[in-house]
């Protein structure tokens, strides 16, 4: 469960693979995203959101949905992940999409141009968590007080 920044929407991923959008003040229902064949053979493991426009959703499958909450459109991202994307974050300013996976890779997509993957590497422990300071990518592995973070640099190209 996650909220959009201006916190007007819950947004849950379901255990059957649909996300569903509340209003959090009322709690009233708002929209439920379908992925279509994805999503009934598929848990969502990670929802998230930036800006107050897009949900991304990580799938069992190793792959990324996208949401337009504004529009009740769909963008599919194939990740390529070898298992479940266990965390996804984007920038602030949604230029970046990060995610990463049980088989400990990290993808970088630009959100800027569809599709664009620009990169994989590998974590050394299953990442758990993702967030951005800046340019600057945390990671999380390990559960309760083992949590540790490892951070990366997000340098953009010249």
């Amino acid at each position: 469960m996650t909220l959009t920044n201006d916190g007007r929407y819950m947004i849950v991923g379901l255990a059957d693979g649909f996300v569903k959008v509340f209003d959090f003040q009322t709690k009233q229902e708002i929209h439920t995203f379908n992925g279509g064949s994805l999503a009934l053979s598929n848990k969502i493991f990670s929802v998230n959101t930036w800006g107050n426009r897009f949900i991304m959703a990580g799938y069992e499958s190793g792959e990324i949905l996208i949401f337009d909450l504004e529009k009740r459109e769909l963008i599919h991202f194939q990740s390529a992940h070898g298992s479940a994307v266990t965390s996804i974050a984007a920038t602030s300013d949604g230029s970046y999409l990060v995610s990463c996976s049980r088989d400990k890779s990290v993808k970088i997509f630009n959100l800027q141009v569809v599709k664009q993957e620009l990169g994989t590497f590998f974590h050394e422990g299953i990442c758990r968590g993702i967030n951005f300071y800046k340019m600057i990518i945390r990671l999380c592995d390990g559960i309760g007080s083992n949590k540790r973070w490892t951070k990366y640099y997000l340098c953009r190209r010249r």
